[in-house]
């Protein structure tokens, strides 16, 4: 078992760490402490994040990391020789930086097709990979479900078959394939013609 100190900077105008930095942070601390890895990828987050967070996870074959009771993300990583289990919990260290994030000119490359509920992205943005394919996911969602103004779309859960690469913005799309009542959505993510995962995104009230 394994553990370390992730530290956020907050995007735009959010109050909480978005879905796309916790992906991020857990992807560099595997890295450092493990190595670059290939292998399929699930993350669920249980609530949002306001504060910088602790990571605890293990390695097959090492002691398991016991769950928090008060988890905020949890997350696992299989390739063919080992499996990576994990948890993130808040510390009581409060985020001070913040970054501008303007998804406005990353929408703005996207073709939204209602008929076929899918979002393909033209052109390639500064942001990471999984920052555009929120950012995509949402506008389609917006635009589909159109919510109440006073509710909000949040990212919830990631199930990958391959870790994203920077290279797939070049052919990134997005499905609508589930929707229950309004409330929680399934997206499938493909790179080209290649199935790369599904995204899931709960509606809240603000």
């Amino acid at each position: 078992m394994t553990e370390d100190i992730l530290r956020f900077r907050l995007k735009g105008a959010r109050k909480y760490v978005q879905g796309p930095d916790l992906y991020n942070a857990v992807m560099a601390f595997i890295a450092r402490r493990y190595g670059l890895c290939q292998g399929t990828f699930k993350m669920t987050m249980h609530s949002l994040v306001f504060k910088q967070c602790r990571v605890i996870c293990s390695k097959s074959g090492e002691p398991e990391a016991e769950k928090p009771a008060d988890v905020k993300a949890e997350f696992i990583l299989e390739t063919d020789d080992f499996r990576i289990k994990g948890y993130l919990q808040e510390i009581n260290e409060d985020i001070a930086g913040r970054d501008d994030y303007d998804e406005a000119p990353l929408v703005a490359m996207c073709d939204v097709d209602k008929t076929q509920k899918r979002i393909v992205l033209h052109g390639r943005s500064p942001y990471t990979t999984i920052e555009v394919a929120v950012s995509m996911n949402k506008h389609l969602l917006n635009i589909l479900l159109l919510p109440d103004v006073k509710e909000k779309w949040y990212f919830t859960r990631l199930e990958l078959d391959r870790l994203l690469r920077p290279e797939d913005q070049g052919g990134l799309r997005l499905t609508l394939v589930q929707n229950l009542q309004n409330k929680l959505t399934k997206s499938r993510m493909f790179v080209g013609d290649e199935p790369v995962g599904h995204m899931y995104f709960s509606l809240v009230k603000q």
